[in-house]
């Protein structure tokens, strides 16, 4: 149902972008609608942005995916700013060093593996913003978060 919402959410997001309006707020989209915007889940991986190295500064919402859309919208509605003043960077492919997917919670134990996943930073009037997810492809705020795994490390086998 959260994801079927998001969806709607992101939709009404778009057309509101493309008319010119300024957002409304509501519910926070915390993970992303499926790829094929059924909210179905049907594919749920991401796909990275095509050039890691595209200008990071006032991104067009046309050239956003869904999952980026949505996450920009939740950041918004978290600051209580229109989506025009958030940048979002490039949808980035990478290792998280455990479970918690370079976020982790106190109190919380995780597996302790190498996790494939990505990550999205978006920026707000010179602060960055983290979004994380796993292989699922569902973005997450992360108020607290942890750096990748360094590329090209392995997994320790006994």
């Amino acid at each position: 149902m959260r994801q079927m919402l998001a969806g709607v959410a992101a939709a009404a997001l778009l057309v509101l972008t493309a008319c010119g309006a300024s957002e409304e707020p509501g519910s926070p989209a915390t993970t992303t609608p499926a790829p094929d915007g059924s909210g179905q889940g049907a594919d749920p991986t991401l796909e990275p942005s095509a050039d890691p190295d595209e200008d990071e500064t006032g991104s067009d919402s046309d050239d956003l995916s869904e999952e980026q859309t949505a996450a920009v919208a939740d950041l918004a509605e978290r600051l209580d700013v229109g989506t025009e003043e958030i940048s979002a960077g490039p949808l980035e492919q990478v290792t998280w060093p455990d479970g918690a997917l370079g976020c982790p919670a106190a109190g919380q134990s995780y597996t302790q593996a190498l996790v494939e996943g990505y990550r999205l930073i978006l920026t707000h009037e010179g602060e960055e913003y983290a979004y994380h997810a796993g292989e699922d492809g569902e973005l997450a705020y992360c108020a607290d978060p942890v750096d990748p795994a360094a590329p090209g490390t392995e997994v320790e086998t006994e």
